[in-house]
């Protein structure tokens, strides 16, 4: 029989890579990608470990689906204007399938989950704390009293930023509004505040429906009138902090962000110019190369060296009908996993599942998330809210 503390070591270890994974992802990833490489390739052996130990590969059904788009990802290479930056994307999702079967193969070997959700938790706070020190008090205080002005473009994209604290948040503020835990408020003001600093218009977006889903839920579930007050009193505090906030110089840039979102000519800012402009090229591109797109990251070829500023579009443009139906049956195939979803042990799972669902559809309409490391992530835990036991095939 194994020592127990030897059982308990490489879960530790794996715990430590993770959160470093997600502090270096999001905080160093674009400008310096070795750290986050590093504690990557960490996890990596951690989960190889688990594979070497047991003397067997088991291969989920959400995995095999990224199997399948990294296969087509190599094969668009054939039609695409430049070949080279095609394999580039290809070797990235190479990578990213790679992560996430070690990954997946040590919460299935492990049954640790929770410490998913506690790094997003913690690492929001942390890097939330983080962005107040690279700042300093002074300097966050006139960018809240300034219109216009937003936190996280000096070392970070300040979407990215905004993003994942909003990430942090809304899992405390669903143990908050689900489990009856009001005391976890606590952990929520840093992020919060730091997360609207950044003036993302995906955060604004997301802020009321997420919070609209939890509550929907909560309702749903509760019996005891006890509970509904709380619900009550979670919802007129959220409604006071939001009066207190409206006038100030940061919910000015807010609404403006906002409003410039809406209208033509004009009064649309230059980046939703820009975005409305890729988003039709990208559409030009699909109908000219329906089928099968101009091959993955093929978009650079078009559109001066960036990408398209929506995931639906993107994947249109590179992957064609075929890409893209590809890409997204995996989230059909989720969500209908999870919808069916009814027992009790993984009803809670199921329920944050699908509001991570919910915010992926939102964010996938403004950014290009394909590739993204956080967004795999993601992708775990709708593995985890289907049930860990689903598996496709074990290689012993």
């Amino acid at each position: 029989m194994r020592n127990l503390k030897d059982k308990k070591k490489p879960s530790l270890i794996m715990h430590i890579l993770y959160y470093f994974w997600l502090f270096f992802t999001i905080v160093f990833s674009d400008k310096v990608p070795l750290y986050s490489n590093i504690c990557a390739i960490g996890i990596m052996v951690v989960g190889a470990y688990y594979l070497l130990r047991d003397k067997r590969l088991v291969i989920h059904r959400e995995i095999i689906w990224l199997l399948f788009f990294t296969l087509f990802g190599f094969l668009s290479a054939i039609w695409s204007p430049i070949p080279s930056y095609t394999l580039t994307r290809a070797k990235t999702l190479l990578k990213l399938l790679v992560f996430l079967i070690m990954f997946v193969s040590y919460i299935d070997k492990t049954g640790d989950t929770e410490f998913l959700l506690t790094g997003l938790e913690i690492m929001a706070n942390i890097i939330a704390i983080y962005t107040i020190y690279r700042y300093g008090f002074n300097s966050l205080k006139a960018i809240m009293l300034t219109n216009g002005r937003r936190v996280g473009g000096e070392f970070v994209n300040e979407n990215t930023l905004g993003l994942f604290l909003m990430m942090g948040n809304i899992i405390t503020l669903f143990k908050v509004i689900c489990f009856s835990k009001p005391k976890r408020l606590l952990f929520v003001i840093i992020p919060f505040a730091v997360s609207l600093m950044t003036a993302s218009r995906k955060v604004i977006l997301i802020i009321p429906v997420a919070l609209i889903i939890i509550f929907s839920m909560k309702m749903k579930s509760q019996s005891s009138a006890d509970n509904k007050m709380k619900s009550v009193f979670i919802v007129v505090l959220v409604f006071v902090i939001g009066i207190s906030i409206y006038n100030t110089p940061l919910a000015n840039t807010l609404r403006n962000r906002l409003s410039t979102m809406i209208g033509n000519g004009s009064t649309l800012d230059y980046s939703v110019r820009n975005r409305y402009g890729m988003i039709e090229l990208g559409l030009e591109i699909f109908k000219e190369y329906p089928l099968l797109g101009v091959g993955l990251n093929g978009s650079l070829a078009y559109a001066n060296g960036t990408y398209l500023h929506s995931n639906y579009v993107e994947l249109l443009a590179t992957g064609g009908i075929v890409g893209s139906l590809i890409y997204y049956a995996y989230y059909l195939y989720i969500f209908g996993k999870m919808y069916k979803v009814k027992t009790e042990k993984t009803s809670s799972w199921r329920n944050l599942g699908l509001l991570f669902f919910a915010i992926c559809l939102i964010t996938d309409a403004g950014a290009v998330t394909y590739f993204s490391k956080t967004q795999y992530l993601y992708f775990i835990i709708f593995a985890i809210a289907i049930g860990k036991h689903s598996k496709a095939s074990i290689i012993e």
